[in-house]
C-alpha cells in the first residue's frame, strides 16, 4: 500500500520534471528564438545600415554626375566666354581695320588734294613769273619808248638848232652822228624785244655736234626762234657736277628740251630722253629709235613727224601760246612712272646675263661689235644729203 501511494507522488514529480523540463525547453527555445530574433534584428540593421549605405552612396553618385554636369557646363561657359571675348577681339580687330582704311583713304584723298594744291601752286607761280616777265618787258618797253622819246626830242632840238645853223659845218656832222647812234639804239631795242619774245627752247649740249655745213640764206623772222645752249658749244653754263640743280632751272625757265642723240642708230636711245621726262618740260627727240615703245604716249615731240624745222617751229611756237595744248603731254604722268636709276641699269644687266646663260636655239658670235651696231644698225650721219636738206 505504501508502494502505491509513493509512485502517484514520484508519477506527479516526474510529471512536473517532465513539464519543468518541457517548460525549460521551451525557455531555450524562447531563447533561441530569441537569440535568432536578435541577429536577425542586428542583419536587419546591418541590412538598414547598408541600405542607407547605398543611399547614401546613390546621392554621392548623384552628387558627383550633378557636380560633373556642373563643370562640363562651367567648361562651355568658359568655352563661350572665350568665344565670345575671340569674337569681341576679331570684331575690334575689323573695326580697327576698317578705322586703318578710312584714315588710309582719308590719307590718300588728303595726298590727292595736296598734289592738286601743288600743281596749282606750280601754275600759279609759273603764271605769277610770266605776269611778272611781262609787265617787266611792258616796263622795259616804256623805258625804252621813253628814252626814244627824250632821244627824239633831242634830235628835234638839234635839228632846229642845226636848221638855225645852216652854215656850220659842225652841226651837220652832230646831226649825222647823232642820227646813227639812234639808228643803233633802235636796232639794239628790236633785237631785245625779239630775244625776250622768242626765248622758249634750252638746249643742253654735252657732246660738240659736228661742224655745220656752209650756212644758206637766213630765214624770215617768223619761222626761227631762239636756242639757249650749254655746254662746251654754247655761250651758258651749267655745272655738270649736279645734274638735278640743271634741271630744275630748266624746269623753271623753259618748256622745251631739245633731246638729239648724237648718233642716228636703229634703237639707239640715251639718257637724254628719260632724264628729263622726270620734269616739267617736254622733250624734243631726234632719233632712229622706235620711240613709240620705251616712252609713254604723247610725252615728247619727234622732229622726224615735221616736213621742216619751220613747220616744227610753228607747232612749238602754237603750244607756247596754247596752254591747253601744252598741258596735254603732262598728261601721262598720272599712270606712268619714270625709273632712270641704278635699278634700271642692273635689271638691264641681269636680263643680258640671264639671256646669255639660256641653251635654247641656236648660238650667235659678233667678231666685229662696231660693225654689226653700226653698218649693220642702219646709222645714219648727219651730212648726208637727205638730213642736209631736212635741217637746212
Amino acid at each position: 500500500m505504501q508502494v502505491c501511494t509513493v509512485c502517484p507522488r514520484l508519477r506527479l514529480r516526474l510529471r512536473q520534471c517532465l513539464i519543468l523540463r518541457l517548460r525549460l525547453r521551451q525557455c531555450i527555445l524562447i531563447r533561441l528564438s530569441l537569440r535568432q530574433y536578435i541577429i536577425l534584428r542586428l542583419r536587419l540593421l546591418q541590412c538598414l545600415r547598408l541600405r542607407l549605405c547605398l543611399l547614401q552612396c546613390l546621392r554621392l553618385r548623384l552628387w558627383v554626375l550633378q557636380f560633373l554636369r556642373l563643370r562640363l557646363c562651367l567648361r562651355q561657359y568658359i568655352l563661350l566666354r572665350l568665344r565670345l571675348r575671340q569674337y569681341i577681339l576679331i570684331r575690334l580687330r575689323l573695326r580697327q581695320c576698317l578705322r586703318l582704311r578710312l584714315w588710309v583713304l582719308q590719307y590718300l584723298r588728303l595726298r590727292l588734294w595736296v598734289l592738286l594744291c601743288l600743281r596749282l601752286r606750280m601754275w600759279v607761280r609759273q603764271c605769277l613769273r610770266l605776269r611778272l616777265w611781262i609787265l617787266q618787258c611792258l616796263r622795259l618797253r616804256l623805258w625804252v619808248l621813253l628814252r626814244l622819246r627824250l632821244r627824239l626830242l633831242q634830235y628835234l632840238r638839234l635839228r632846229l638848232w642845226v636848221l638855225q645853223c645852216l652854215c656850220m659845218s659842225r652841226c651837220l656832222l652832230l646831226l649825222l652822228r647823232l642820227r646813227q647812234c639812234l639808228l643803233l639804239r633802235l636796232l639794239q631795242y628790236l633785237l631785245l624785244r625779239l630775244r625776250l619774245r622768242y626765248l622758249l627752247i634750252l638746249l643742253l649740249l654735252i657732246l660738240s655736234p659736228p661742224p655745220p655745213p656752209p650756212s644758206p640764206p637766213p630765214p624770215s623772222p617768223k619761222t626761227t626762234t631762239t636756242v639757249d645752249i650749254y655746254g662746251r658749244c654754247g655761250t651758258m653754263k651749267c655745272s655738270r657736277a649736279n645734274t638735278h640743280l640743271c634741271y630744275t632751272h630748266l624746269a623753271k625757265h623753259y618748256k622745251f628740251y631739245l633731246a638729239f642723240e648724237n648718233s642716228l642708230c636703229k634703237d639707239y636711245v640715251t639718257e637724254k630722253l628719260f632724264s628729263v621726262l622726270r620734269y616739267d618740260v617736254v622733250p624734243v627727240v631726234l632719233g632712229l629709235a622706235n620711240y613709240t615703245s620705251i616712252a609713254p604716249p604723247h610725252s615728247y615731240i619727234n622732229v622726224l613727224d615735221f616736213t621742216s624745222v619751220e613747220h616744227l617751229v610753228k607747232y612749238l611756237k602754237y603750244l607756247n601760246n596754247n596752254n591747253t595744248a601744252y598741258n596735254e603731254y603732262f598728261r601721262w604722268k598720272g599712270h606712268y612712272r619714270v625709273d632712270d636709276g641704278w635699278s634700271n641699269i642692273s635689271k638691264g644687266f641681269c636680263d643680258l646675263c640671264r639671256l646669255l646663260h639660256r641653251r635654247e636655239g641656236e648660238g650667235r658670235a659678233y667678231e666685229d661689235l662696231g660693225g654689226w651696231f653700226v653698218k649693220k644698225g642702219g646709222c645714219k650721219r648727219l651730212d648726208t644729203k637727205h638730213w642736209s636738206k631736212w635741217l637746212w
